[in-house]
């Protein structure tokens, strides 16, 4: 009777390991790397970093890890980490500039539009929010200031509204996303 240990010793003797494969990932590894050094660094030239025989699989890790750093900012702050990145993707290639420079006013543009639409949901409930703060206020005896998105209500619409607003600007940086790989990698 063998052991589980023999069992499975048994089985793994007949994987065989991909040395392609395995080159392949370790290249694409270090290309994330090189991209997260070039996003942490600002003078890091990472067309450089890419020289070599093994470029293609190198840009390939790079180019995930850029693309993956291309969100949607959830704050301004976010839209600082953008500059880092606009300037490792034009480092790959210059072709890309005009393209990242409209990125960055559409991304700015989300974080005002964002905004604005949280400022309007929140005046259309108002008069509930008031309403809500003065009934705590009657309960309690303190004063309360309540958002739209402690109200149930407002909460559902301000949801659904910012669900839909954030899939018409995902739509479009995902387009973007595409172009810029094209440029980079023809």
């Amino acid at each position: 009777m063998k052991s589980r240990l023999e069992l499975a010793l048994e089985r793994s003797n007949d994987i065989q390991l991909d040395g392609a494969v395995l080159k392949e990932e370790r290249y694409e590894t270090e290309g994330r790397k090189l991209a997260a050094k070039a996003l942490a660094k600002g003078d890091f030239n990472l067309k450089e970093a890419l020289a070599g025989p093994e470029q293609a699989l190198l840009l390939k890790g790079v180019l995930k890890t850029l693309m993956a750093n291309l969100i949607l900012p959830n704050k301004q702050e976010d839209l600082a980490a953008f500059i880092a990145l606009k300037a490792a993707f034009i480092n790959l290639n210059t072709q890309t500039e005009p393209l990242l420079t409209q990125l960055e006013s559409f991304l700015a543009d989300y974080l005002a539009n964002r905004h604005q639409l949280t400022v309007q949901i929140e005046a259309h409930f108002r008069p509930l929010i008031e309403q809500k703060e003065q009934e705590i206020e009657r309960k309690t005896g303190m004063k309360v200031k309540l958002s739209a998105d402690k109200i149930p209500e407002a909460q559902k619409v301000l949801n659904e509204q910012l669900a839909t607003f954030e899939q018409n600007y995902l739509a479009e940086l995902k387009r973007a996303k595409e172009v810029l790989a094209n440029i980079i990698n023809p």
